[in-house]
C-alpha cells in the first residue's frame, strides 16, 4: 500500500510542476510581447511587399511598379527603363495619378515615394495597395502581386 502511496504522489508531483512551469512560460511569454495576440514594443513590424512588371507592347520599355508597407510606413518605387528619353510618365494605383517619374537622356528613370507618415509635407503621398491592384506607368498596365 505504501509503494501504492507514494507513486500516486510522485506523479502527481510531477504533474503539478509540469502545469506550473506551462503556466509560467505564458505568462513571461506574454509579458515579453510574444504569444497570441502579444505584439508588444519587441514584435519586429510586418512587411507586405508587392510587384507589377509591365511592357510596352512592341517596344523595348519595361517599367516596374513595387510597394511596400512595413507597419504604418508605406513605399513606393516607379521605375522606367528603355522608354524614350527624356519623357514624362503618370504613374497610377486603381487610377489616381500617384507619381510622376520623367526618363533620363538614356530613357531610365526611378522614384522612391514614401507616406505621410514616414515624411510629413512630402509633395507625394502612397496610396494604400493590395494585391490584385490595378496600376499603370504611362500606357504600360500591371497588376500588384506578392514578390
Amino acid at each position: 500500500m505504501r509503494t501504492q502511496f507514494s507513486s500516486f504522489f510522485k506523479s502527481a508531483l510531477v504533474a503539478s510542476l509540469v502545469l506550473c512551469a506551462g503556466v509560467a512560460g505564458v505568462s513571461s511569454s506574454f509579458a515579453s510581447g510574444g504569444g497570441s495576440g502579444g505584439g508588444g514594443a519587441t514584435s519586429p513590424a510586418r512587411t507586405l511587399r508587392l510587384e507589377a512588371r509591365m511592357r510596352l507592347a512592341g517596344t523595348q520599355t519595361e517599367s516596374k511598379v513595387r510597394y511596400e508597407l512595413r507597419g504604418l510606413v508605406r513605399k513606393a518605387t516607379v521605375e522606367v527603363s528603355r522608354g524614350v528619353p527624356n519623357t514624362t510618365y503618370n504613374a497610377s494605383h486603381l487610377g489616381n495619378v500617384f507619381a510622376t517619374v520623367t526618363t533620363d537622356g538614356l530613357g531610365n528613370a526611378k522614384l522612391e515615394i514614401y507616406s505621410e507618415t514616414d515624411n510629413p509635407g512630402g509633395p507625394q503621398d502612397v496610396p494604400v495597395m493590395a494585391v490584385g491592384d490595378a496600376v499603370s506607368v504611362g500606357t504600360m498596365n500591371g497588376t500588384l502581386q506578392p514578390r
